[in-house]
């Protein structure tokens, strides 16, 4: 493996998931993206990075033994540099918020696409976060309506600022939320800038979670 080579491992208990995915996920990406293997046991991962550095780490939440949630605080404080994308069936606000909390870099769905995968693995390798699009697109929209009503009292932000966060949530790029809201592309930057501020925060991570916590 070469310094720079964008490489991930897989830590879920169906080793044929593991294959097809690892395999499909190399072969979709044209290989800029190489798959170094799997473990179907917590053991069997803790043994593999204590001898390996993938780049990326896909670790599913129901794992047997230890569950997920456990071993991703174990993995982080053992190996803190690792970036870590949560693969799971639980669309589901609260294990989204605690794995981002104790330093997940993603949260995928395994009902997504090969596609969406692709792109949260190449994000979270570039520094960023990627919530799967499909958490954020489930909320109702009567709770949809009352988070822009509390978003906007509770932060004073403007109903502009409130449209943009919820499409930020979405998963929505600059360029995307530009054309939606009939505005520039600066526009929507400026934007995004004012609600760090105003919402304190730092990451876009964290704008979501202000919208699904």
């Amino acid at each position: 493996m070469t310094r720079d080579e964008m490489t991930f491992f897989i830590a879920d208990d169906h080793a044929l998931l593991c294959q097809s995915i690892g395999q499909t996920i190399e072969f979709k990406s044209n290989h800029l993206v190489r798959f170094t293997g799997y473990a179907t046991t917590e053991t069997d991962l803790v043994s593999y990075l204590k001898e390996n550095k993938p780049s990326v780490l896909l670790l599913d939440i129901s794992m047997p033994g230890k569950n997920g949630l456990t071993i991703l605080t174990e993995i982080r404080t053992r190996h803190p540099n690792l970036k870590i994308i949560m693969l799971t069936t639980y669309n589901n606000h609260q294990y989204l918020n605690y794995c981002l909390s104790q330093g997940a870099k993603g949260y995928v769905l395994k009902t997504s696409d090969i596609g969406t995968l692709i792109t949260a693995i190449k994000e979270v390798y570039y520094g960023q976060t990627f919530i799967d699009p499909s958490i954020t697109q489930s909320i109702p929209a009567t709770e949809e309506h009352d988070k822009k009503k509390h978003l906007q009292n509770s932060y004073n932000l403007t109903p502009q600022e409130t449209e943009v966060l919820m499409h930020i949530a979405q998963g929505k790029t600059n360029r995307e939320i530009a054309g939606l809201l009939y505005r520039s592309e600066d526009t929507i930057k400026t934007h995004r800038r004012n609600l760090k501020a105003k919402l304190k925060v730092r990451t876009t991570a964290d704008l979501v979670r202000l919208v699904v916590g």
